[in-house]
C-alpha cells in the first residue's frame, strides 16, 4: 500500500491543502476526502495513469473537505469515478442528492454524473463493504455533523473531524498506520475535535507502526511547529507535510 499526502490541513489551505490523501493498493486508487489538496493531482499524474477508476471516500460533508470535487474534471475526464459518503439512514438525503445540491448552478456547471465519462455515487453506513478486493470498514465519530472513521484493508485508519474515540484502538484491528486529525495542542475548546495534548497521553503506547497528524490548524505558527515537535519527539507521532508518500507494508 502507498499512501499519498495531497492535503493534510484542516479548514483553510495556509501551510497545506486541506483535507486530500490517495492510496494505491491492491490495483485499486481511493482518494480519502476531496479537500482543496485536489489541486495537488497534476504532481501525482503517473499515479492516475496507472489506474483506469478512482474512488473517493468522503468522511463527511464540510467544505474544506468537498471542495476538491469541483477541480477533478482535468483530471479524472478518461476514468470512472466512484464516490461512496455518508448520506442515508446518517443523514436526511442521500449522498448523490448532497452532491447534486452542491454542485447545481449557479454554483457550478456539472453535476455529479458530469463530472466524468462515467459516474458512480454510493451511501455508505457504518458496518463493512468492498472496493474490489479491499475490505472497507466505516465507524460513526463525534462532530458537529456526523462524521466516520475509515478502516482499509487493515491497514490504515483515517480519523478526520472527531473528538478522540476510546473504540479508536480495538477497531483498528492491527492497522499499521494511523490518520488522526490534531486541530489545537493543548486543549480543545470543544468535543468535535481533538488536541496534541490528548493523543500523546491516549495513544502513549498505540500498536501503530506511525501516527500521522492531518487536518491541522491552519493557524499555527513556526512556534507551534517547534512545540509539535518537542511534544511528540521519541513518540511514533509523526506531523505531516503534502506531498509526502509513505509505504504500508
Amino acid at each position: 500500500m502507498k499512501l499519498h499526502v495531497l492535503g493534510c490541513g484542516g479548514f483553510v489551505p495556509t501551510r497545506n491543502e486541506t483535507s486530500c490523501f490517495l492510496v494505491e493498493h491492491r490495483n485499486q486508487l481511493i482518494m480519502l476526502d476531496a479537500g482543496t489538496g485536489v489541486c495537488n493531482l497534476p504532481k501525482y499524474r503517473d499515479v492516475l495513469e496507472r489506474y483506469d477508476t478512482l474512488t473517493i471516500l468522503l468522511s463527511h460533508y464540510h467544505l474544506d473537505h468537498l471542495i476538491g470535487l469541483i477541480y477533478l474534471t482535468p483530471f479524472v475526464q478518461d476514468k470512472k469515478l466512484v464516490i461512496y459518503g455518508p448520506g442515508k439512514p446518517a443523514y436526511e438525503q442521500t449522498t448523490e442528492e448532497y452532491l447534486t445540491e452542491f454542485l447545481k448552478p449557479p454554483f457550478f456547471v456539472r453535476t455529479p454524473h458530469q463530472l466524468t465519462r462515467d459516474v458512480e455515487v454510493h451511501d455508505y453506513s457504518a458496518g463493512d463493504f468492498q472496493i474490489g478486493d479491499i475490505s472497507i470498514r466505516i465507524f460513526p465519530q463525534k462532530h458537529s455533523h456526523p462524521s466516520f472513521r475509515i478502516n482499509i484493508d487493515q491497514k490504515l485508519v483515517y480519523a478526520t473531524d472527531t473528538s478522540y474515540r476510546e473504540d479508536l484502538i480495538p477497531s483498528s484491528e492491527g492497522a499499521a498506520y494511523l490518520l488522526h486529525e490534531c486541530v489545537f495542542l493543548d486543549s480543545c475548546p470543544n468535543k468535535n475535535h481533538t488536541c496534541l495534548r490528548e493523543l500523546t497521553e491516549k495513544l502513549r503506547d498505540n500498536p501503530f507502526e506511525k501516527v500521522l497528524l492531518v487536518h491541522q490548524q491552519p493557524v499555527w505558527t513556526e512556534e507551534d511547529y517547534a512545540t509539535i515537535r518537542t511534544m511528540i519527539k521519541g513518540t511514533n507521532l509523526e506531523q505531516v507535510e503534502d506531498l509526502r508518500t509513505y509505504e504500508i507494508t
